[in-house]
């Protein structure tokens, strides 16, 4: 007989990225949800803290960002390098968070403080995703949270903090997005390749576990080709005595567009995927081409792996939706690692997530995922 006093809880999926998060319930299709967090951010509503219908929990958001401030450093105009650029984009929360922890200790800013301000920010998002767009009491949420192979480990406590201590959901269970994203292709080993905003990570996996001591990462992602037009465009216009606009959206609208005045994208973004030295970058560890550490990676598994590994190919991320670039980089690596490698198409890390959740995360034991409630995580 089934127990009239039993409580069921809803599966939420969260998916964190610097750029965009998405959101909706387990077994759609696809998120309902995807917020851009560079435009959305300071245009959530900010209830009222003092109605007699909100739970204290949200008295957090009385003490905002300073958004008027934000607003300035979005709106100046007075940045004469790439350096000065990057700085106003990064705090004024152009994206949430920045794999790289002492670039916030070598700043003007401290690390407590912009984790402070990632916190207000990330719980006025919460709230708008869970309680006004879908219009779920967290206290009866289950969360999965899809975050990427290297996602921060101060970002993930405050996720953690937030949804368990504010908004009192029931358990927050982690989902890395490599994985997901083989669930969501169909197959259970491959290598992912994800171009994400500040960082790639190519990632291995075999039977749907990551091989961690395996994984590779270089900059060369999103945020260096946006920052390399600026540099190329201020180089140009200063030369010629015009003004140029390096508005954060302003760049991206030109990526999407493939080109802005005189200067032609996609020889940027093409600059990614050649496995030789450029004069697009240094020559240092962390700033090598794609190509070159999917080669490395393969030869450094084990024989048997290797085969199995470079035959599927997934490549996702922001970037990975720039027009043609998937081909050429499937045929670049397969030139240089004298491989047959397919293409795999995948629906996405979120859909990954709720194809698991919804008929794997609660049946099959032998798959082991990460859930806590604890303030180490």
């Amino acid at each position: 007989m089934e127990n009239v006093n039993q409580k069921y809880y809803i599966p939420l999926i969260l998916k964190v990225g610097a750029r965009t998060i998405e959101a909706g319930l387990a077994g759609q299709p696809e998120s309902k949800i995807k917020i851009e967090t560079n435009s959305e951010i300071l245009n959530l509503k900010i209830h009222d803290t003092n109605s007699p219908d909100r739970s204290s929990r949200y008295s957090i958001l009385s003490n905002s960002v300073n958004e008027n401030d934000i607003k300035k450093l979005q709106s100046s105009t007075s940045f004469g390098s790439v350096r000065d650029i990057y700085q106003r984009d990064c705090f004024s929360y152009q994206w949430l968070y920045s794999l790289d922890s002492l670039y916030y200790n070598n700043s003007s800013i401290p690390l407590d403080s912009f984790e402070y301000n990632v916190k207000k920010i990330l719980h006025r998002i919460l709230y708008e995703v869970i309680e006004n767009k879908l219009g779920i009491d967290p206290r009866y949420t289950t969360i999965i949270l899809v975050k990427n192979d290297l996602f921060p480990k101060n970002i993930n406590k405050i996720l953690n903090d937030l949804l368990i201590m504010d908004f009192k959901v029931n358990s927050v269970t982690f989902l890395q997005e490599s994985i997901c994203n083989c669930i969501a292709s169909g197959i259970k080993t491959a290598v992912v390749i994800d171009i994400g905003w500040e960082m790639t990570i190519i990632t291995p996996i075999f039977d749907l576990r990551v091989l961690q001591s395996f994984i590779k990462t270089t900059k060369r992602a999103s945020s260096e080709v946006h920052y390399k037009i600026i540099e190329k465009l201020l180089k140009e216009n200063t030369d010629k005595g015009k003004h140029v606009s390096t508005g954060f959206n302003s760049i991206e609208d030109s990526i999407k567009k493939r080109g802005i005045g005189n200067l032609n994208v996609d020889e940027i973004v093409e600059e990614l995927i050649i496995p030789v030295k450029t004069d697009l970058y240094d020559d240092d560890i962390d700033e090598k081409p794609i190509v070159e550490l999917v080669s490395k990676l393969i030869h450094e598994l084990p024989i048997d792996l290797r085969a199995p590994l470079s035959n599927n190919i997934i490549i996702t991320g922001g970037l990975a939706n720039y027009p043609g670039l998937k081909l050429k980089l499937i045929k670049k690596i397969n030139s240089v690692c004298k491989s047959q490698g397919n293409l795999l198409n995948t629906l996405g890390s979120w859909t990954g997530a709720s194809i698991y959740t919804n008929s794997i995360l609660l049946k099959d034991s032998n798959i082991q995922i990460q859930s806590t409630v604890s303030e180490n995580c």
